[in-house]
C-alpha cells in the first residue's frame, strides 16, 4: 500500500458520518442560496415620504461582482418642484459602472460626493421615473452604503438610505 493508507481506510468506519456531512453542508448551502443569501431575489422596493415627495427606490440588496444591475427611483410630486434634483451618495455608486440614466437629466454634476441629476419641474400630481442601467465593476466586493434623496433644488424633500452587498 502507498504512504499513509492503511487498512483502516478499507474497512468502513466512520462512513456514515463521512457521507452525510458532505450531503448536509451541500444541503444548507442549497438551501441558504434559496433563501437568498447570495443575491438573485426580487429588488425591495422602499419609499421615503415627507416635505410633498415620496421617493421610491427599487435596487438590489445583494449581486455578484461583474453582474448587471438595474436602479429605478420613482419621484412622486405632491406640490409643485420647481427644479427637482435626484441626489445619489457617491460611496453607494462606487465601483459601479453606468451605461445609462433614462430619461436624461438636463444637468448631471458630482458635488460634495453626490451625484447630482437634474430634471425640468413637476407640477402637484405629477411624477419622475429615473432609471439607471449598470453593472458592478469586477474589482467590487463589499457593501456600498449611500442614500438616494430628493431635493427641490437645494432643499432636501425626501432622503433613503441604500445598501448593496457585492459577493465575489
Amino acid at each position: 500500500m502507498p504512504d499513509g493508507i492503511t487498512a483502516r481506510h478499507f474497512d468502513g468506519s466512520g462512513g456514515a458520518l463521512r457521507g452525510f456531512l458532505p450531503i448536509a453542508i451541500l444541503g444548507a448551502l442549497l438551501l441558504a442560496a434559496l433563501l437568498g443569501a447570495f443575491g438573485g431575489t426580487a429588488d425591495p422596493q422602499v419609499t421615503a415620504e415627507s416635505n410633498g415627495a415620496r421617493l421610491t427606490v427599487e435596487a438590489p440588496r445583494t449581486l455578484r461582482s461583474g453582474m448587471i444591475l438595474e436602479i429605478d427611483i420613482v419621484v412622486d410630486a405632491e406640490r409643485p418642484i420647481a427644479r427637482p434634483v435626484v441626489a445619489i451618495s457617491g460611496s453607494y455608486l462606487r465601483n459601479l459602472s453606468f451605461n445609462s440614466i433614462i430619461p436624461d437629466p438636463s444637468e448631471a454634476k458630482f458635488d460634495n460626493g453626490t451625484v447630482m441629476l437634474n430634471y425640468g419641474a413637476l407640477k402637484a400630481g405629477e411624477r419622475l421615473q429615473v432609471k439607471l442601467d449598470g453593472q458592478v465593476n469586477p474589482s467590487l466586493v463589499g457593501e456600498n452604503d449611500g442614500q438616494v434623496a430628493i431635493l427641490d433644488d437645494n432643499a432636501v424633500l425626501a432622503v433613503r438610505p441604500v445598501r448593496l452587498r457585492v459577493l465575489p
